[in-house]
């Protein structure tokens, strides 16, 4: 699924959504992409993306988060089932993220449909331009 394309009259689907994977430094064959729900004012909405193989579904979804500062979003197509657990799964990393609250050596995520909490590194710390306890 691809979030916030901009929708053009007259414009190839395709040829966009082919835009927005060579931004990720992929060049997968897209078979198909579809518009779902009815065309609004704003003329954003959510297209249905049907790739050749699953490696380069997997792959674009992989390096989705590189889109980041873009207005574009990549997520896979999940059932109804699975969309409520990843909400369920993002809204238990915000209720720790808020509970630890100025706690910045947790860092919080989602990996494997579970919740994961670690250390962060001194190292990252830095970067970050945060100080090491003492």
């Amino acid at each position: 699924m691809l979030f916030r394309v901009k929708e053009e009259k007259g414009e190839d689907l395709k040829k966009e959504v082919g835009r927005v994977f060579s931004d990720l430094g992929e060049k997968p064959v897209i078979e198909r992409a579809q518009l779902l729900g009815s065309a609004k004012a704003k003329g954003i909405r959510a297209v249905r993306v049907k790739l050749r193989n699953r490696i380069a579904a997997l792959s674009v979804v992989k390096k989705a988060p590189l889109l980041k500062g873009s207005t574009d979003f990549i997520a896979p197509d999940r059932t109804p089932e699975e969309r409520v657990k990843q909400r369920e799964l993002v809204e238990e990393v915000a209720r720790r993220r808020a509970h630890n609250g100025d706690d910045f050596h947790r860092r919080h995520y989602i990996r494997n449909g579970e919740v994961v909490s670690v250390d962060r590194p001194w190292d990252q710390l830095h970067k970050d331009g945060l100080e090491r306890p003492k």
